[in-house]
């Protein structure tokens, strides 16, 4: 929940648009049927990082096949990358 309540706001303080990608549709898609999909720009994790939530997500009733899935995790670790300051 306290990761949500984050992402929420860090949609409202960095509004903005996803970058285009292949694998932008399936963001949307299937994130956005349940908050905004760009509820992630400002976020920044590991590939491992995005995988746990995005299972948590499905976890809580998102719906995904397989392949999209791989393709939102390959999204978010591509253009979200926990950082390295």
């Amino acid at each position: 929940m306290v990761s949500l309540t984050l992402l929420l706001l860090t949609l409202l303080a960095n509004a903005g648009k996803l970058p285009d990608a292949p694998s932008k549709a399936a963001v949307v898609r299937v994130c956005g049927a349940c908050h905004p999909a760009e509820v992630v720009i400002g976020t920044n994790n590991t590939r491992q990082g995005w995988a746990d939530l995005v299972d948590d997500m499905l976890f809580k009733g998102g719906k995904a096949t397989p392949r999209e899935r791989r393709d939102i995790i390959d999204y978010l670790s591509r253009h979200f990358p926990m950082r390295r300051d």
